[in-house]
């Protein structure tokens, strides 16, 4: 429910998730909440 999970390469599994976000890309995967996306810019740049 009101989740976004996606890979760009790997299986990726997911059970009873709700309101989150699963990014898994160039071998690192980032796991969030959905109302903490604004903290994701802050991540980026701190990348």
């Amino acid at each position: 429910r009101r989740s976004v999970v996606w890979s760009d390469s790997e299986h990726l599994a997911v059970i009873g998730l709700e309101d989150m976000v699963v990014v898994r890309a160039n071998g690192h995967t980032l796991v969030m909440p959905t109302g903490r996306a604004e903290r994701l810019k802050q991540l980026v740049q701190h990348l």
